[in-house]
């Protein structure tokens, strides 16, 4: 999957609410990027092309070609649901 429709999916929800991640191809595994106590406070494309993104809780980075599927799931109100 391209960086840039990642981090702009994921820019969407800076500084709301609800648990954000990406689900990986494969045995990849599931990352956790936000939560409700904890949302995401920036995503950046760094120039070696990974994604890092932050909260108050520290950082994940991570590459987009392993991403299958970005998600949210917002608080009550918020929205949500899958985006990619």
């Amino acid at each position: 999957m391209d960086a840039n429709v990642i981090a702009g999916q994921l820019k969407k929800i800076t500084g709301k609410p609800g648990q954000a991640g990406v689900i990986l191809h494969g045995n990849g595994g599931h990352i956790v990027l936000g939560d409700g106590k904890h949302p995401i406070t920036s995503v950046t494309i760094r120039p070696d092309g990974l994604i890092e993104v932050t909260s108050d809780t520290g950082w994940d980075v991570f590459d987009a070609a392993d991403v299958a599927v970005v998600y949210w799931n917002g608080t009550p109100g918020e929205g949500g649901g899958q985006y990619l």
